[in-house]
This record gives structure tokens, C-alpha cells and sequence, in this order.
């Protein structure tokens, strides 16, 4: 794509004293500056790349989008908006096709999708198992779907499973459930779209009177190496160059009075990385003689205590993340605003939350970021802008030198009133449990923060009451030390333990050198530094396979090496200071009783089984809030109406308030009187009113964003689902009777009524020609048909009725 201009044989210098002019014609067409010092009517060529070279498809311009035409020869006309009215040249796509790509194939390695079916007992036709050796699942609901894949251009791998005894129909909100839990991909079968179903899934239009539906929720992975995530592609450049820096600067600084960093180049160069690699792990045997190698020393076992505190610190934002996103789906939240510092720490965290919060289909509506160590003025600016957006829930990642004035600012603007929500991550009570200055309470009414859980037992209280009788002095704010205290004792004592282990089973520490090292060419080089520990991965199988309860609970590993049951506390900070109402746990999610109450009993996430006792909200509210108001910057929503000439029941134009009347109107405002908030909207109408507009189009338009939605009798097909969502149908189409209903007073000759009076002549008239062809065939042969002319009249009347 490059930009347009048109041709022409001089180009224009445009000196400091012709800014100011409206318009110049230049090579380029004619240039012309807003207010805003943007230049206006900025066209683009639209470029693609074939078999035959460089072709022209089309053009787009502020003024009339995509075209064929040049944009110089539309500047006059104004741009309608309307896809419709935009067009562009064939294009050929990669592969030499014309037609256009789909953008997206089904992943290699996508397993079948789980999809859950009723095992009814009653109206059986619509889904059931049969009961056989087969236990083939069939029915109607079975039917629509699989030739509803048929039309799919792609193969759909998937597998039936069967829900209930078998005895009773199932419950049918414990299948909806098992959707929204992810338990299952899908549902199908007679289900009934209800509004406290569709808040947990997305259903199918309805196929059939009944309400037969299929339930479609998002996908929900669940990635191996999470462990990894803290690691961005930048963070191992800087630390890849950072070891390379130290190796040099330390053996520019040893080698020409170490013996340790001589010899010939490509030991000095293993020397240099090992050594410099291996400060992560262990001391080294290279002692460094010079005094500026020492200090360089100290600046470097600094900065990866820093690395290694990062990382730390990323990994558990990763677990905190997850609850957060389940607390924002069991307070039925859709948006939220993700403030954070923007350092590694601050950005990976938020990157978490967002793929946590889409597992749940919510996402993060605005990312407000500010740099380390900013100023309350920065803080300010930044939670304005924050403040403008839709969404009233602020989750916020920060660290604790900075977060309480975030909290500062906010209450300074009004933001901890009722009808805000504020959740911290575990930096808060961090911060708190060390020893926070209880005055800054006032500042955190209402918010919400999580905590690693670590349960109460003996053990936890002898050692707080020891580590109380070593203290000199206590801490302000009543805390003493705070959970990742007694993660690192945890840790120490799970090596001793794992130690212990390692030596009772027979094993021994050796250490052998590398086998690439051996040769020392009468160099004094000391290679017993360039050990490797030869049962280092038995002893790290040893630490995974441990099992004991620490102070922070049971410590065990899974297949994965994470640690099993991870658990937080909800923490709910009122009047009186940090209260909990209740935990969190990947086992059963939200409860009120510790998580290690239930890990006898299998996982249950479920939502009807996720509790929290009373929260009480920024104001001092406990009702939850709604969580979004309509942004201060924001537009009444655009409204399309057809304009139609026929049928103006359904839409029309009409001089009122809103400006358009009909059955379809009504029914919008109707709905729209029973939300719980106003809803600012235009009615625009569609087409000319000359004729009926293309609902197409109009469909179009509301996928293209130049209406906001689109109300009237507008028919659900396929291909228009494809580009918008429908409201669930209120009317059926059809073909229909109407008559009128007529009062009739009861009459004992109501029988006759069918009888008019060309029917009784039509019957006479039957009566006389049947009557008639039977003489004349059987009076030369029947005596019965003869005798004198009256009585062959009266058998020929007689013979006709009777018969």
C-alpha cells in the first residue's frame, strides 16, 4: 500500500512563510492542513502483487474508503459511510486464488471437541442413549447437529458423552454448568434458552419451536510450561548479554595476575562463560585477586539476586492472576482496568491476567501503565484517563513503594466512592503483613487483595511464637513477617529434608570434570572448579518426590513439578482492618472453609459451588457493584432503522420524540424500559423511502461499525450470522391464516348451512339427469321402467334418492 498523488511536472518548495496558506498544489495533489495540523484528504493506492506484476486494485481516502476510482475525482462527493457503496478489484491471494482466504485452520494439534448430550428417559425422540451393546446416541437434536457440520468447510473431530443414570431425565442446569466450567466444549439436545442460561453460554439460534439449542462455550487451556512465562524474549537477551559483559570485564581484569584465567584461548573463553554462568548457582572455586574484579563481583551477585527476586516474583503473579480472573467471573464481570507498573514484573503479570481473564470471556478493557518511581502527578494523569473508560473494576499490580499512592490519588479524585471496585494482588498484604503504617487504612476501604494461604497448625504457632521471643523490638502495624517468610524457611528445610532422603538411600556427592577439560597442555589452570555434581538429577528427583507439611501447608509436587493445591486468602479491607472472606484454590475454587477440607473429596470448580462470605465495597456498600457505567466520553449508541414504504408497521418514519414508530420499536423500548440504567440512543433510518432498503446492507453496516446496532423486521439467515448477533427471535415467520372472528346465535337447521342455493340446484339438477339416463336404459328391457307415463315418472324420482 502506498500513498496516492497525482502527476505532475513541477514540484513546490513550501518556505516557512507559506504554512499558514489553506491549500498548495504540489506532486503529491493538493495539500491541505486542518486545525489540528493534519494534513486532509490523505489517499492510499491499494497495491497487490501477482503473476503479471504490480496491479492497482483500488484506492481508500478519508473521504470515500475504498474505491475503484481515483480518490482525486470523489473529493467532492461525501463519503456515505455504507460498505455497500465501497469496492475494490479482484485480488489475487497467496496461491494464485481469487477467492478470499477463510484466515484461520483448525490446529494440529486441537483434540475432539467433548460435547455432553441429555440421556432422557421421556420425549425421546429429541435425544437419547440407546440401550444396547452400541450405546448409540441418536435423536432429532443429534440429527440437526451433525448435518449442521456438513455445511462446515472444515472437518470437526468430536465425541458424544452421555449425562445421566438413565432412570430420570438429567438436570439441565447441571449440564449448562459443566459447559461453562469447561468440563465439556459443548451441549446438544432439547435445551431451553432461559436469560440465566444465556449469562453462562452462548446458544445456537433455535432450530425448532421447542427451543432446541446448541451450547458453545470458549476453550480453556491449560499450558505446561506457565513456569517459563516470566521469561520474555528481551528479558534473555539482556541476561544473555549481561553474562557475556561479566565474563569479559572479569577476565580483562584476572588474567594477567590470575593463574586461574590463563592458558590457551579456548580454556580462558570456558573459563570466562563457566564462571560467569555459575554464579547463579554456587560459589566459585576461581578466587578473583584484584580488588576491582571484586567489586565488579559484588555488582553482579546483586544484580541476580535482583534477576532471581524478579522471576520469583513473576512465577507467583502468574498463581495470583488466576484467582484474580476467577473472583472477576464469580462477581459476573465482563471488563476490567488493569493498572501496573511497566517493568517486567509490572507487564508479565498483566499479560497473565489477560489470558486468565479470556479463559472466563472477559477481557481487560484499558491498560494504564506508569514508569517506576512516578510522581503523584503522573499518578494523577493517569488514573483521569483511567477514569474516562466504561469499565469500574481496577485490578491493581504494582509494587509497594508506589501502590499506596496510586490509592492515594484515587481517593483524592473521588474513585473510592460506591460503585468502584479495587482488587490488589498479593503486593498489598506483602506489604502489610511487614509492617504497614496502620493510618494508610483509610486509604484502602473496600479493596479486595489476595494472600498465599498457609494454614493454621501447631507447628505455625510454635515457630511465631519463637521467632516473638527473638525479636528485640516489634514491628509497627502488628505484622511480623509475611507468607513469602515461611515459603523460604519451607524451602530451606524441604533441601535438608530431600538430603536426608538422598543420603539414606545410599547415595554419595561426587563430582567428576568435564571430559573435554582433561588435557591441561602444563597449564595451572584449576579444572576441579569445572565440576559437575554426578547425582544432581537424582537428588532433583528426590526434592520432586518429596511429601511432608511444612508452616506454609502440604508440600508435594505434580507431574509438572508445581506445587500441589495452591491457595490464597480473600482478604476484604474494612474499618477494622484486613478481614478474610473466604479462600481460593485451584481444587474448588471460592469457599468459605480452608482449602485443605475438601482435598479428600475430588475437584469441584463449579459455580454453584463457589461461596464467599459478605464483602463490603468502596462507600461502605455490600451490595456488588454493577462494575461499568457509561464512559464520560462516550456517544449515544447509532440505531439503524429501516425506512421502509410497505408494511410501516413493523419500522417507519414517523415526527415524534424518536423519530421512527412501529411493532419492532415498541418491542426495543420495551426492553430497553427494563434495564436497571439509562441507555442513550439515535434512531437513524436506512434508505431513501422511495423504496425498501437492502437489509442486507444494513446488516453489513452494523458489522462495519457505522451503526451501533440495527432494529426492525430483520430476518435470522445464515449468512447474516456470520457478521452479526441477533437477539433471540420474537416472532416467527410464516405463512398464516387471519379471519375474522364473527358472533352466531345456535340454530337447530345450523346443518344445513353448507347447502346455498347453487348447491341445491346443482343436487336437483344431478338428481334429474341420472335419473333420466337410467330410464332410457333400462325401460325397453325392465318392466319395472314401464306403465303409464306417472308411474315411470315416480320410479325414476324414487329410484335416484334411494339409491
Amino acid at each position: 500500500m502506498g500513498t496516492y498523488g497525482e502527476e505532475s511536472d513541477a514540484f513546490y518548495d513550501i518556505h516557512q512563510d507559506q504554512v499558514g496558506v489553506d491549500l498548495v498544489s504540489g506532486a503529491a495533489g493538493q495539500v491541505r492542513f486542518g486545525s489540528g495540523r493534519n494534513v486532509i484528504g490523505c489517499d492510499y493506492e491499494i497495491i497487490n502483487v501477482g503473476q503479471t506484476g504490480v496491479n492497482t486494485v483500488g484506492f481508500w481516502s478519508r473521504n470515500g474508503g475504498f474505491s475503484v476510482v481515483p480518490p482525486d475525482s470523489r473529493h467532492t462527493h461525501k463519503k456515505t459511510g455504507f460498505v455497500s457503496d465501497e469496492k475494490l478489484g479482484n485480488i489475487t491471494w497467496p496461491g494464485g486464488g481469487r477467492e478470499k482466504p477463510r484466515g484461520w485452520v483448525i490446529a494440529d494439534s486441537a483434540s475432539p471437541l467433548k460435547i455432553v448430550v441429555p440421556n432422557r428417559v421421556s420425549f425421546v425422540e429429541f435425544v437419547t442413549e440407546e440401550n444396547n451393546s452400541s450405546h448409540q446416541i441418536k435423536g432429532l437434536c443429534i440429527d440437526i447437529f451433525k448435518e449442521a457440520l456438513k455445511f462446515v468447510p472444515y472437518s470437526v473431530p468430536y465425541i458424544f458423552e452421555s449425562f445421566g443414570d438413565g432412570h430420570s431425565s438429567p438436570n439441565y442446569k447441571h449440564i449448562i454448568q459443566m459447559v461453562t466450567d469447561g468440563v465439556y466444549d459443548a451441549a446438544v439436545g432439547d435445551f431451553a434458552i432461559v436469560p440465566t442460561r444465556s449469562k453462562l453460554v452462548d446458544f445456537s439460534q433455535p432450530y425448532a419451536s421447542t427451543g432446541l439449542v446448541v451450547v458453545i462455550p470458549t476453550n480453556d487451556d491449560n499450558p505446561t510450561w506457565i513456569f517459563l512465562r516470566p521469561f520474555t524474549i528481551r528479558l534473555w537477551c539482556v541476561v544473555l548479554a549481561s553474562f557475556l559483559i561479566i565474563a569479559v570485564v572479569i577476565w580483562i581484569l584476572e588474567h594477567r595476575i590470575n593463574e586461574d584465567f590463563r592458558g590457551p584461548p579456548r580454556k580462558q573463553l570456558i573459563t570466562m562463560i563457566l564462571f560467569s554462568f555459575s554464579t547463579l548457582f554456587k560459589r566459585n572455586q576461581e578466587d578473583t585477586i584484584s580488588n576491582l574484579a571484586r567489586l565488579v563481583m559484588i555488582v553482579w551477585l546483586f544484580l541476580l539476586m535482583v534477576l532471581t527476586a524478579s522471576y520469583t516474583a513473576n512465577l507467583t503473579s502468574i498463581l495470583t492472576m488466576n484467582a484474580i480472573a476467577d473472583f472477576v467471573s464469580y462477581c459476573r464481570w465482563r471488563e476490567v482496568v488493569a493498572i501496573f507498573v511497566d517493568d517486567e514484573y509490572g507487564r508479565n503479570g498483566i499479560s497473565v491476567l489477560g489470558d486468565a481473564l479470556a479463559k472466563k470471556r472477559a477481557k481487560i478493557s484499558y491498560k494504564a501503565a506508569f514508569r517506576p518511581g512516578a510522581d503523584k502527578s503522573s499518578l494523577h494523569d493517569l488514573l483521569v484517563s483511567a477514569n474516562l473508560m466504561e469499565s469500574r473494576i481496577f485490578v491493581v499490580h504494582v509494587n509497594p513503594d508506589s501502590g499506596l499512592n496510586v490509592f492515594s490519588v484515587a481517593k483524592s479524585l473521588g474513585m473510592m466512592e460506591s460503585g468502584y471496585v479495587w482488587i490488589a494482588t498479593d503486593w498489598l498484604l506483602t506489604a502489610w503483613d511487614s509492617g504497614l503504617d496502620p493510618k494508610t487504612m483509610d486509604l484502602l476501604q473496600g479493596v479486595v487483595a489476595f494472600r498465599h494461604y498457609t494454614p493454621e497448625s501447631n507447628e505455625k504457632r510454635r515457630f511465631k511464637a519463637r521467632w516473638k521471643s527473638l525479636r528485640t523490638k516489634e514491628t509497627s502495624g502488628g505484622g511480623d513477617f509475611n507468607s513469602y517468610a515461611m515459603y523460604a524457611y519451607d524451602t530451606v528445610w524441604l533441601v535438608a529434608r530431600a538430603l536426608d532422603v538422598f543420603f539414606s538411600q545410599g547415595n554419595t556427592v561426587t563430582f567428576s570434570t568435564d571430559p573435554n577439560l582433561r588435557k591441561t597442555n602444563g597449564t595451572n589452570i584449576k579444572f576441579s572448579a569445572l565440576s559437575v555434581f554426578n547425582e544432581g538429577e537424582r537428588f532433583l528427583q528426590v526434592i520432586h518426590e518429596m511429601n511432608y507439611t511444612g508452616l506454609t501447608g502440604q508440600i508435594e509436587f505434580d507431574s509438572e513439578k508445581n506445587r500441589i493445591n495452591p491457595a490464597y486468602d480473600v482478604i476484604n479491607i474494612n474499618s477494622r482492618g484486613p478481614h478474610r472472606v473466604g479462600y481460593w484454590s485451584n481444587h474448588t475454587g471460592f469457599s468459605v472453609e480452608p482449602p485443605e477440607t475438601f482435598y479428600s473429596k475430588p475437584p469441584n470448580t463449579s459455580t454453584e459451588h463457589q461461596r464467599l462470605n459478605e464483602i463490603i465495597w468502596p462507600g461502605g456498600v455490600t451490595k456488588p457493584p454493577r462494575g461499568w457505567v457509561f464512559p464520560d466520553n462516550g456517544e449515544p449508541l447509532k440505531i439503524g432503522v429501516p425506512n421502509r414504504v410497505s408494511y410501516k408497521n413493523y419500522a417507519s418514519e414517523e415526527k415524534n420524540q424518536l423519530g421512527v414508530k412501529g411493532y419492532c420499536i415498541d418491542i426495543f423500548e420495551a426492553a430497553v424500559e427494563l434495564l436497571p440504567y439509562p441507555v442513550p440512543r439515535t434512531y437513524i433510518l436506512y434508505g431513501d423511502g422511495k423504496r425498501n432498503p437492502s437489509y442486507d446492507n444494513l446488516v453489513n453496516e452494523v458489522a462495519s461499525n457505522n451503526f451501533d446496532a440495527a432494529v426492525g423486521d430483520i430476518t435470522i439467515v445464515t449468512n447474516r450470522t456470520k457478521f452479526v448477533d441477533f437477539t433471540q427471535p420474537f416472532m416467527e415467520s410464516g405463512l398464516v391464516v387471519v379471519a375474522p372472528v364473527k358472533g352466531a346465535k345456535s340454530s337447530p337447521w345450523s346443518f344445513l348451512k353448507p347447502f346455498t342455493v347453487e348447491m341445491w340446484a346443482v343436487t336437483g339438477l344431478l338428481f334429474l339427469f341420472v335419473g333420466a339416463i337410467i330410464w332410457i336404459l333400462e325401460h325397453r328391457f325392465n318392466e319395472e321402467f314401464r306403465g303409464p307415463p306417472r308411474r315411470q315418472i315416480i320410479t325414476v324420482f324414487w329410484l335416484v334418492p334411494s339409491s
